[in-house]
């Protein structure tokens, strides 16, 4: 059964874990295992080749953005520099991890990528940029058959001034979010934390690694883990991935200690502590697995999110009474869960109640954020409505 595997092989990927932490006591050298991997061919890209832009673009954006002079409509040109509705959007795609220049040509990546074409292209206008990690309690999609575990980025930037005779102070209300994530209003209520440029190179080589993990290519992931730890070494996701990739390669030992220094750097964090009670569960160690699942467990009954993902999965598989059942759960922990409220929407339509359905976008529409979000639920309650009136 699918869903059993999938507990056994979750991985870190997009970018938001709890991070960074302290590095822990014990020596990276210790934890890797460079002997037990090949070489790869493929070019492992530098911190430079990720963020770098070709000049010509930078001074496009020049032209349009600091042809302003005031710090809001500043932050307004560079906004719709990047993102160019009218023109050739950005689309958001969630495995796509690029380069800046990458994702600029292609016009699609996921939010780690989207948000450092935007950090590159803000910091070459001279606007200051900072990259916030979301803190997402413990979210899972599924990717060709394996879950991963899903995270978030997002990009807070100040524009620069004309300067004046009198000096000119920026307050808080010319800072602008730059997020490119739309799976509701929850989001934004959740903690963020100020993370680096090197934390974000780590992230980046994180998901390359995942990818390459989900193709089998586990020289090539394990080479990007690597630079990962010696990019940023308190990243805790790095630590969570390298023991999979050790675990998938039948090395207990190593894997055991990788899962501990995650745990070192994020203590607490279901996702790692489930992953090495089954380790643990593995090498015979039960009551070192029993103890770790009943504390994931605790977590996990306290975590709306997670109950949106079981009643994703639950949908996913016609079981519509486990999936209304999961999203009520989410619900009473978060009434205002927009995620939670447009699954029960979902099982009201397979369910051919498009009252119901009908009123959970509504209540959906409701928590979600004002723009994009709201439309899109205006959206599909016109759809819905037109298909009622012709089932």
């Amino acid at each position: 059964m699918w869903r059993l595997i999938l507990i056994l092989t979750v991985l870190s990927l997009s970018a938001c874990q709890q991070l960074p932490q302290t590095a822990g006591a014990v020596a990276t050298e210790d934890l890797l295992n460079n002997q037990a991997f090949m070489p790869v061919n493929t070019q492992i890209e530098t911190k430079e080749q990720i963020f770098a832009l070709p000049e010509a673009l930078i001074t496009e954006a020049r032209q349009d953005v600091l042809a302003y002079g005031m710090p809001r409509d500043r932050s307004l040109a560079l906004l719709k520099f990047i993102f160019r509705e009218q023109q050739d959007p950005l689309q958001y795609v969630n495995n796509a991890t690029l380069t800046a220049l990458q994702t600029y040509e292609q016009r699609e990546a996921n939010c780690l990528s989207l948000t450092i074409l935007s950090y590159s292209l803000a910091r070459a206008l001279g606007f200051r940029a900072q990259f916030q990690d979301v803190q997402i309690p413990e979210y899972w999609i599924t990717r060709n058959g394996t879950s991963v575990l899903n995270g978030h980025v997002n990009l807070v930037v100040t524009p620069p001034y004309m300067q004046t005779l009198t000096k000119t102070f920026i307050s808080a209300e010319h800072n602008f979010l730059i997020d490119f994530e739309r799976a509701g209003g929850s989001r934004e209520r959740l903690p963020v934390r100020k993370i680096s440029e090197n934390d974000i190179v780590a992230l980046f080589y994180n998901n390359k690694a995942a990818d390459a993990m989900l193709t089998q290519q586990f020289d090539l992931a394990y080479r990007y883990l690597q630079a990962a730890a010696e990019v940023s070494p308190g990243v805790a996701a790095t630590w969570n991935n390298l023991a999979v990739l050790y675990r998938q390669r039948q090395m207990p030992d190593y894997a055991e200690r990788a899962y501990l220094q995650s745990l070192r750097l994020e203590p607490e964090h279901p996702n790692t502590m489930a992953n090495l009670a089954i380790l643990y569960a593995a090498m015979g160690r039960h009551q070192e697995a029993a103890l770790l699942d009943n504390k994931v467990q605790q977590t996990r009954l306290r975590n709306p999110y997670y109950f949106v993902m079981q009643g994703n999965e639950a949908l996913g598989e016609q079981r519509l009474a486990d999936a209304e059942l999961a999203f009520h759960r989410s619900i009473r922990l978060q009434p205002k869960m927009p995620e939670a409220l447009f699954g029960l929407a979902k099982v009201a339509i397979m369910q051919h109640d498009y009252a119901a359905a009908t009123s959970y976008l509504q209540r959906a529409r409701l928590h979600a954020p004002a723009g994009a979000d709201r439309r899109l639920y205006d959206h599909k309650i016109e759809m819905l409505n037109a298909v009622a009136q012709t089932d």
